[in-house]
């Protein structure tokens, strides 16, 4: 894997870059989103998977999380001599054990993959095993309780190991990257404008957008208690989020963001 400090830069600067994308623009900027994913994380393959209604139309705003939904491969990405996903393919054409974990919402992380897939996936295993596919991880990700997209990744060099953490930080990855989708939909969609809306001024479908200050927010909070309220130090909270600590300080600051009642620690010191 590379540099995890380097990744969490990453992380950073896509929540900014797609924020600022503009709508008619955020579809054809994720096949450089997915390669920065795969090159940051150095796995071999990318792939962005959405969902849409069974028997539906081609691109629907968003399809509820209760009606039938298939997952499509919408984009992907894949270093040189490593065959990328099928575009417009169902996952459940090629894994379809993994196609119906991710419908119901299940992170599918297989270190090993023929080793780890159970027994009845044997198709899944069949096709790993032709692929030459090693290591695989696909994220399901839900906006305002709707099915919108999962993000994957895969190594065919190398086995990887998903650690809890990594976990955490990929599904962040997804999350922004679903919210740039769903902008993207809604202002496709010429009929959003003529909804009705509720009370709360917000218009009936329409999935709740959480602003970039809040995906910041949680982003901080979650490296700061991964580092355990560490701030100052190697390989602490400042240096993974590439800030200085002052910086730092001033953005949890101004983001509200407490410690969970502990003092802030500095490195080795007590």
């Amino acid at each position: 894997m590379h540099d995890p400090t380097a990744f969490e830069r990453f992380l950073l600067t896509l929540s900014a870059r797609l924020t600022a994308l503009p709508a008619p623009e955020v579809d054809g900027a994720l096949d450089h989103v997915l390669r920065d994913i795969g090159e940051a994380l150095g796995t071999d393959r990318a792939t962005l998977i959405e969902y849409r209604p069974v028997g539906g139309s081609e691109d629907p705003p968003l399809p509820r999380a209760e009606s039938g939904v298939g997952a499509y491969v919408t984009h992907a990405w894949a270093r040189p001599g490593v065959d990328a996903a099928a575009l417009g393919v169902p996952l459940s054409a090629e894994l379809p054990w993994c196609h119906a974990a991710v419908v119901r919402g299940e992170v599918v992380a297989l270190t090993h993959v023929e080793g780890d897939l159970p027994a009845t996936a044997a198709r899944d295993r069949e096709f790993a095993r032709a692929a030459g596919l090693k290591s695989h991880l696909t994220v399901p990700i839900a906006v305002g309780g709707r099915p919108v997209c999962a993000l994957s990744t895969s190594t065919f060099r190398h086995y990887c190991a998903w650690s809890d953490h990594l976990i955490d930080r990929f599904r962040l990855v997804g999350h922004i990257v679903a919210q740039a989708i769903v902008r993207s939909r809604m202002a496709a969609a010429p009929t959003e404008a003529s909804k009705p809306r509720r009370a709360g001024g917000s218009r009936q479908g329409a999935a709740p957008m959480r602003r970039l200050d809040e995906v910041e927010r949680d982003y901080i909070r979650l490296v700061i208690d991964r580092c355990e309220g560490r701030i100052n130090g190697r390989g602490h909270a400042a240096e993974i989020l590439g800030l200085h600590p002052n910086t730092l300080r001033s953005r949890m600051k101004k983001l509200g963001i407490g410690l969970g009642g502990r003092r802030a620690r500095t490195g080795a010191r007590r």
